[in-house]
């Protein structure tokens, strides 16, 4: 009887968690609007279009289904697009704005030998317009441009920026390097993120680690699960860090108070300076804090 019991209780487990994994699956197919399911992902190598323009266009807009995109900065003082992948998927409009459209292959639910398209914008290098980009499927990279704002969205895929001015990135799937920019929103689902050097940061993680190696003015984090690590924290206004699960590690600061509170872990914090008008206000759920300022 209890045997019985035992491969009744363990056929019960089995079937709750099928039904779990069958229902992720389901609301992922409902929620993707059609979206591309990609079971062999590769970028295709053949070109389709290629165009030089004298116009330095006031936005560069990227809408995408599925593409590797890659803003290369060029000696050059005209922009040149190059993309591959097939003709009948690729729009592309060139007045006061820069306007490419990537459409997915046509086919429903799983895809088996998808290719991807591959879109390569060359910009001068001292390029200060917007560039604008929301792509489902694919890596986006972008090289070394100073003065201009990026406005980056990606369902699933990794991202990565030399040097912008001004970023707000988004990312569903995949890893975030940014080395360095003045300030920046970023928000990442499940995945990485690393930031070089930036003056005012606002980021957000569901599923990933933070790794940041300098912030110059303020900063604003939170991690749903993952750990936070900072390098160097040079702050002249209030900030704040907060982490659910994941360890909270900052090595340099400048003289500011730091508030500190974790409910299942240890603090360690080596110097505060409690009557500095900065307040650097760190909260930890389950994890350790600790500060070798």
């Amino acid at each position: 009887m209890l045997k019985n019991k035992k491969i009744i209780i363990g056929l019960i487990v089995f079937l709750v968690l099928i039904f779990l994994v069958g229902s992720f699956f389901f609301i992922r197919v409902l929620t993707s609007r059609n979206k591309l399911f990609f079971s062999n992902y590769k970028v295709s190598q053949e070109k389709v279009f290629s165009e030089e323009y004298d116009n330095i266009f006031e936005e560069v807009n990227i809408i995408s289904d599925a593409a590797d995109i890659n803003i290369i900065e060029s000696e050059s003082n005209k922009v040149k697009v190059v993309i591959y992948g097939k003709k009948d998927n690729v729009e592309v409009s060139a007045t006061e704005k820069l306007n490419i459209k990537i459409k997915k292959e046509n086919c429903k639910f799983i895809c088996l030998n998808v290719e991807a398209s591959k879109v390569d914008i060359y910009l001068p290098k001292d390029f200060s317009k917007k560039i604008k980009i929301n792509n489902n499927y694919g890596d986006t990279n972008i090289d070394s441009f100073s003065q201009s704002d990026v406005e980056l969205s990606n369902a699933c895929g990794d991202i990565l920026v030399k040097e912008v001015r001004n970023a707000k990135i988004k990312d569903s799937y995949g890893d975030i390097k940014v080395e360095k920019m003045v300030s920046g929103e970023i928000d990442n689902e499940c995945g990485d993120i690393y930031i070089g050097e930036v003056r005012d940061i606002k980021t957000h993680n569901s599923y990933g680690d933070i790794e940041i190696e300098k912030v110059l003015a303020k900063l604003d984090i939170e991690n749903n699960c993952g750990d936070i690590s900072i390098d160097n924290v040079v702050l002249d206004k209030d900030s704040f860090i907060k982490d659910d699960f994941g360890d909270i590690s900052i090595n340099k600061t400048n003289q500011v108070f730091i508030s500190a509170k974790t409910d299942m872990g240890d603090v360690q914090i080596n110097k505060n300076y409690r009557k500095s008008l900065v307040t650097l206000e760190i909260k930890n759920a389950c994890g350790d804090i600790r500060v070798d300022n």
